[in-house]
């Protein structure tokens, strides 16, 4: 490493000083340890996800439905990606339970974004379509 990374530095007068970098090496069972529950944390953001597409009115329920196919193809995909191992285990571990997280956040935006379009429907009804 250079004199430039290594940091010199000046103490108020006093005579220079070389702080050398200290450079930590993880052993990589600390790394499956670390990434295996932040790639399942994340898994469980999907209804939170899916929901809020639909609230605000990106996706509907029956584009979500339809694209169900697809969600569980990047579901495996992502499993793959986000799982520090290269089996096939651990990969449909991550997978299986994302695709039913999709699924949940499809039920969740039917329910809550359901009882809205039913208001929005019955006030539409009551005042008479936009002329």
């Amino acid at each position: 490493m250079s004199d430039e990374l290594q940091g010199l530095t000046h103490a108020r007068g006093g005579p220079w000083v070389r702080i050398r970098a200290v450079e930590a090496s993880r052993p990589p069972e600390f790394e499956v340890a670390i990434s295996t529950p932040e790639a399942f944390g994340a898994s469980f953001e999907m209804p939170v996800v899916v929901f809020f597409l639909a609230s605000a009115g990106i996706l509907t329920v029956k584009q979500l439905l339809k694209s169900f196919p697809y969600a569980v193809l990047v579901c495996f995909v992502l499993g793959a990606v986000l799982t520090p191992s290269t089996d096939w285990v651990s990969q449909t571990l991550l997978a299986v339970p994302m695709a039913v997280l999709y699924l949940l956040g499809v039920l969740a935006a039917w329910l809550f974004g359901g009882s809205r379009a039913r208001a929005a429907s019955k006030e539409l009804a009551a005042t008479g379509p936009p002329s």
